[in-house]
C-alpha cells in the first residue's frame, strides 16, 4: 500500500544518478536536511513492519548525510490521519509533529 522510501544522489551537471538507497520505511514524506548536524530526517506513513504488526505506527527516520546510515527510528506517530509537520530546530535537535489520535503536538528529539 505504501511505497518503499528511497533516496539517491543526482549530479546536477551530468544528471547521472546513483543507485536508489532503501531508507527502511514506507510512504516517505517531508524529507528535511539538518545542515548543522549533517542529518536527513524523513517522516514515513508506516515503518517497515506494518505488514506484520497490527499496532504499527508512523515513524521518523534520522539518517547520517555522510554515510547514509540510519541513526535512529522514532516511533509512535500518526501521519496517516493528518500529514504531519516537519518543524525542527537543529540547534537543540528537536522536532514537533502531531501525536497519536491527533490530540496533541508531540515533541521528539533526534
Amino acid at each position: 500500500m505504501f511505497p518503499p522510501g528511497q533516496t539517491q544522489q543526482i549530479d546536477e551537471t551530468s544528471l547521472s544518478a546513483t543507485a536508489p538507497h532503501w531508507l527502511g520505511g514506507r510512504g516517505a514524506l517531508y524529507p528535511v536536511v539538518d545542515p548543522v548536524n549533517h542529518l536527513l530526517l524523513a517522516e514515513f506513513m508506516a515503518g517497515e513492519d506494518y505488514f506484520f504488526d497490527n499496532s504499527a505506527t508512523s515513524v521518523v527516520g534520522v539518517f547520517d548525510l555522510t554515510s547514509g546510515k540510519r541513526v535512529a527510528l522514532l516511533r509512535d506517530f500518526n501521519f496517516v490521519a493528518i500529514l504531519g509537520s516537519h518543524n525542527y530546530d537543529p540547534h537543540t535537535r528537536t522536532g514537533w509533529t502531531y501525536g497519536p489520535l491527533d490530540a496533541q503536538i508531540q515533541e521528539f528529539s533526534y
